[in-house]
């Protein structure tokens, strides 16, 4: 199953979210939903290169990339796999800046962390990604 540039941005429509200018979003293995985006996006603006959606389920509820669903673990510089790829298309998503897509919590990833946090209500910008600062990417700095 793939979803098209205007299946994506309808999707982002009924989030509330912008909308992408192409991607291509693959399901997640088993989960019957989709996993994370692909491709380039020309728009980089609104959103990056990564599909951000809202999910809502019994045990979950936020922003997402498909990558990680992490709310309270600690990620920070030397860490890699998916949750730092969510971080960064969750940053990406807030700051508006693309960065690496690569998994790695660098100092590029550090910094964009930063720049989230500053902008985000609510999170300390000390360029760690922890249950605040996650609290912060999934709902835009919301308390619940």
């Amino acid at each position: 199953m793939r979803w098209t540039a205007s299946a994506a941005a309808a999707v982002a429509l009924v989030a509330g979210l912008p909308t992408i200018a192409t991607a291509q979003v693959t399901p997640a293995a088993g989960a019957g939903e989709a996993s994370h985006a692909t491709g380039t996006v020309h728009n980089e603006s609104a959103a990056s290169r990564c599909l951000i959606w809202r999910r809502t389920s019994d045990n979950y509820e936020g922003l997402t990339a498909g990558y990680s669903w992490a709310w309270n673990v600690v990620v920070g510089p030397g860490d890699s796999g998916d949750r730092v790829r969510e971080i960064q298309c969750l940053t990406d998503f807030w700051v508006g800046e693309p960065s690496l897509l690569d998994g790695d919590y660098g100092p590029a990833t550090e910094q964009a962390v930063r720049d989230a946090q500053a902008a985000l209500p609510g999170c300390a910008a000390d360029g760690v990604v922890g249950p605040d600062t996650w609290r912060c990417l999934r709902d835009g700095g919301q308390r619940r």
